[in-house]
């Protein structure tokens, strides 16, 4: 399997500790707790990076995308039918931050499969910096990622 991250450049070096969303929390994370976002496609982790920007925020500067190859038998998948109802909202629902919390605590694996809020049909996979298994993920080389003109206005 494999999944994207991208992220500036000048975080490429850490872009796989896990301190951005223990710093700022996330959909599937409160703060306090580390967890690395990844997304099934270069498309929809670009898609992810979109719709968290603040709206005055532009895609300014240099961005790469970073591969994570791994055995498929180091994920689980989140049963959907454990989604709350609100598992879309905004601003991001304690619920959801409740169930990466619990995953995370768990160690049950190092990977957690979850739908993408952007697109359901879609995962995104969720990554435990602190599992003993991270070490069996394979992290490539952060490559140059230039986003459309279009989307920077």
């Amino acid at each position: 399997m494999k999944s994207w991250r991208i992220c500036k450049s000048k975080h490429s070096q850490n872009a796989f500790d896990g301190e951005g969303a223990r710093f700022y929390g996330g959909r599937w994370n409160s703060t306090c707790f580390r967890m690395i976002y990844t997304a099934e496609s270069i498309a929809l982790a670009a898609l992810e990076i979109i719709v968290n920007l603040g709206r005055d925020t532009k895609l300014i500067g240099k961005y790469v995308v970073i591969p994570v190859e791994f055995d498929v038998k180091l994920a689980q998948e989140l049963n959907p039918r454990l989604l709350p109802k609100n598992w879309k909202s905004y601003p991001v629902p304690c619920d959801t931050q409740a169930i990466g919390d619990h995953w995370i605590a768990s160690q049950k694996s190092v990977i957690l499969r979850v739908p993408s809020v952007i697109v359901p049909d879609e995962h995104c996979y969720l990554i435990n910096p602190r599992h003993p298994d991270f070490r069996k993920l394979k992290i490539g080389k952060p490559q140059k990622f230039e986003w459309d003109s279009r989307l920077a206005k």
